[in-house]
């Protein structure tokens, strides 16, 4: 499972990973990976929320692979 896969799996659930998921969605980024999700929120200029939000799912993320 991709990071982007494991992300979209947030897209109902109320939180900072979620709000995460959905604008994640919206953006139709193309990213597959943590760096490149990290990447789209670079070039988009995303608030301190989503960094923090990035790097709780990629913590999960690691922690179910």
């Amino acid at each position: 499972m991709t990071f982007s896969q494991f992300l979209k799996q947030f897209f109902e659930e109320d939180s900072k990973i979620g709000d995460l998921a959905r604008d994640f969605i919206a953006s139709k980024c193309k990213a597959t990976s943590y760096e490149g999700v990290k990447r789209s929120l670079d070039k988009h200029n995303a608030c301190c929320e989503a960094y923090n939000a990035l790097e709780l799912a990629y913590e999960l993320y690691k922690k179910r692979i």
